[in-house]
């Protein structure tokens, strides 16, 4: 009797990313990526690069989708596709502010992805022209501000936490020319604690110029 045949569905070789090692772990390279990425509240907002913003959309895929985002592992880490992608983001929005960045990020999973209950198949989503161009019009829109213009939620939330009354660009304007004007009175030391917090955050001094008049 003929041997019978048998037909295997696996192939010999199953090719796999080139940063995965044999046994399905990423190699050293991608392991150190995954690390800092992972980490990037370590770094203040104003001074994240890629990897950071790549690290802060991966946190807020998984906190809304409930699964790790998924990383390509193909080829190095400093040209792989998510890289290039995030760059192609950053030239689209038309900065390299992480203020602005974490902003939009924000904005996309909070006024686009979670109300409409939309997956996230690809980073290309968030240089889609029509929302690039949305964003902008609210955010030009959002950012005109005047004393009575109330702070940011995550501010006021470090100065309740921290037990100052502060509410609006008002208060805090008035906050920083007082400790412009007596930079060593014991008292301000807790106003300049918040200070340093909110500038963790993004906040950038500039815009209480706009203020003075």
């Amino acid at each position: 009797m003929a041997k019978q045949k048998t037909i295997s569905f696996v192939p010999d070789k199953i090719k796999k990313p080139s940063g995965l090692k044999n046994d399905g772990s990423p190699n050293v390279p991608w392991r150190k990526f995954k690390e800092r990425i992972d980490n990037f509240e370590s770094v203040p907002v104003d001074e994240w690069g890629d990897e950071e913003v790549l690290g802060y959309i991966a946190k807020r895929y998984k906190d809304h989708y409930e699964i790790d985002f998924g990383l390509s592992y193909s080829g190095p880490p400093s040209k792989c596709g998510e890289m290039f992608l995030i760059r192609r983001m950053k030239y689209k929005i038309g900065t390299e502010k992480g203020h602005i960045l974490k902003d939009y990020i924000n904005w996309v999973f909070d006024k686009i992805l979670i109300p409409q209950k939309m997956s996230l198949t690809s980073l290309a989503f968030f240089f889609t022209e029509k929302i690039v161009q949305q964003y902008r019009a609210e955010f030009k829109k959002r950012h005109v501000i005047t004393k009575s213009t109330e702070l940011p939620n995550d501010f006021i939330d470090i100065a309740s936490q921290l037990e100052l009354p502060l509410n609006t660009y008002g208060d805090l304007y008035f906050v920083k020319a007082a400790i412009d004007q007596d930079p060593d009175r014991e008292d301000f030391t807790i106003y300049k604690q918040f200070l340093s917090q909110i500038k963790d955050k993004g906040f950038n001094e500039e815009i209480l110029k706009s203020l003075e008049q």
